[in-house]
């Protein structure tokens, strides 16, 4: 609808209207069927992003996924066999061998509740644990189960690939995808979304574990900000921070809804976390530039896919009205934005809409497909 109100206009009756900001694009001029064709025959061959609204980073974003595509599929017919010094060869078996035996030696332990801050998990006089703490009870036995099949899949293909045990079709689907850096299907179905390779993807498991384990042994109220990817199921996370919120002030937590602030200081320099709400970091602004100096949305920076997005303070308020100027930028998980349905109604990619604000027109920004992810395009989180 956004694209269609540019061209169904009144205004593409007048001649000149300028379908794109540089003026290439304009309707053609009154006249005859002939003039028309002529106008139109006069623009560019190839569709330049302005067209649909897009940034030139578009493009680039085109030719790198498409550079990278015809990557993938060069070393997917590349032979498995890399030559090491002249002394021989490192076989497939060896790149699996030695990428089991560094992961399993480097694997962190399970997380475990006893470990957690003293009265972190304890009930109220209602029999009601805090909702925070209920999400990290949740956290702790995701997290814990995708180590455990990680631990137990690697120890089989260890042994299948030693001979000791048979090479079924699950071990040796593992096997291919740890030579191709990619991870593995019995992995990602007990595991969050992510696109990034298998290498990639292991550090920012251990950055996940490390900051989980930090909010057990803390506990909440000494979390001064959250890294919102590193959480296994962020809308749950976001549900707690909402019925936090209607226990203290005693509201229904149906009539509540955040409100946004993009913060002026970096997360170093947060002392303490809210009163009210929650300090949120690690997202990552695709289509559009932070004007952290007038804190409003700006045209991308030439040749700059993403950035880093500053700390935002996600505040519960009560039947919040957002400014209709403000642009309801969409936070996805992954650069994929696309998604389904879970079994609890939530989207398995989309999280939230959080208001942005600007000083144009808000469907500038979703012409350009402005988004927050959480997960960067193929590299780690904050």
């Amino acid at each position: 609808l956004t694209v269609l109100d540019r061209y169904c206009t009144p205004q593409m009756l007048a001649y000149g209207y300028a379908l794109s900001d540089s003026g290439v694009y304009r309707a053609p001029p009154p006249g005859s069927l002939q003039a028309a064709r002529a106008a139109v025959d006069r623009l560019p061959i190839t569709e330049q992003p302005e067209v649909f609204g897009l940034s030139p980073n578009a493009d680039i974003a085109f030719q790198l996924a498409e550079a990278s595509a015809i990557i993938a599929n060069l070393a997917s017919i590349q032979p498995r066999e890399t030559p090491v010094g002249g002394a021989g060869v490192l076989t497939p078996d060896r790149i699996v061998l030695n990428f089991v035996q560094r992961t399993l030696d480097s694997l962190p332990r399970p997380l475990v509740q006893a470990d957690g801050k003293a009265s972190l998990f304890d009930v109220d006089d209602s029999g009601r644990m805090h909702p925070m703490s209920t999400v990290l009870s949740q956290e702790i036995v995701r997290f814990n189960r995708l180590l455990a099949t990680i631990r137990s899949t690697l120890g089989d293909v260890d042994l299948a690939v030693k001979g000791l045990v048979v090479m079924s079709m699950q071990l040796e689907a593992i096997y291919s995808s740890i030579l191709a850096d990619q991870v593995p299907a019995a992995w990602t179905k007990e595991a969050y979304p992510s696109m990034m390779p298998l290498s990639v993807w292991i550090q920012d498991l251990h950055k996940r574990i490390t900051a989980l384990r930090h909010w057990l042994e803390h506990g909440a109220a000494e979390h001064n900000c959250f890294w919102l990817a590193g959480i296994f199921f962020p809308q749950g996370f976001l549900t707690a921070v909402l019925q936090t919120f209607a226990r203290k002030y005693n509201v229904p937590i149906d009539s509540l809804s955040f409100s946004f602030e993009v913060l002026r200081v970096p997360k170093s320099e947060l002392k303490s976390p809210p009163a009210d709400g929650v300090f949120i970091d690690g997202l990552f602004l695709e289509g559009a530039h932070w004007d952290a100096e007038a804190g409003v949305l700006a045209a991308a920076r030439p040749g700059v896919m993403f950035s880093e997005f500053p700390v935002v303070h996600f505040l519960p308020r009560q039947h919040h009205t957002p400014d209709a100027h403000d642009y309801a930028c969409p936070v996805y998980r992954t650069p994929a934005r696309r998604g389904v349905l879970s079994t609890t109604g939530h989207s398995t990619n989309f999280l939230l809409a959080l208001q942005l604000p600007s000083k144009v027109d808000p469907n500038t920004w979703t012409l350009s497909g402005v988004a927050l992810l959480t997960q960067p395009p193929g590299g780690l989180g904050s």
